[in-house]
């Protein structure tokens, strides 16, 4: 990885979510209480909603008792790590945070 925007894709016909690629604080990716200092993921909204010109963003929030993926903008700041779907046929940007992309990533 590098620091900033990262271009990623599956390299397998499978979906995913961020717990099952190891996208974790554990594995060394960035959590924060700050959107500007997490790692951030951002998914094409036109794949899941037809029309649309943005993107949906999720950052990798610094919580007790462990970090999690939540989306940008929500009140509710659910844990999506498990259940944000990453599909196989789809890419998605990575923002890197520089200790990130520091420690290097291995597709599980």
């Amino acid at each position: 990885l590098n620091p900033g925007q990262n271009l990623l894709a599956l390299p397998w016909p499978v979906d995913a979510t961020p717990a099952t690629l190891g996208l974790t604080a554990e594995n060394g990716f960035t959590a924060s209480t700050s959107v500007a200092a997490a790692d951030v993921l951002q998914l094409w909204k036109a794949d899941s909603q037809p029309g649309s010109g943005s993107y949906d963003a999720y950052w990798l929030l610094q919580r007790a008792p462990s970090p999690y993926w939540t989306a940008k903008g929500s009140a509710a700041v659910l844990n999506v790590s498990a259940t944000l779907p990453l599909p196989a046929h789809r890419a998605i940007f990575f923002k890197a945070q520089p200790a990130t992309a520091a420690n290097g990533w291995i597709w599980p």
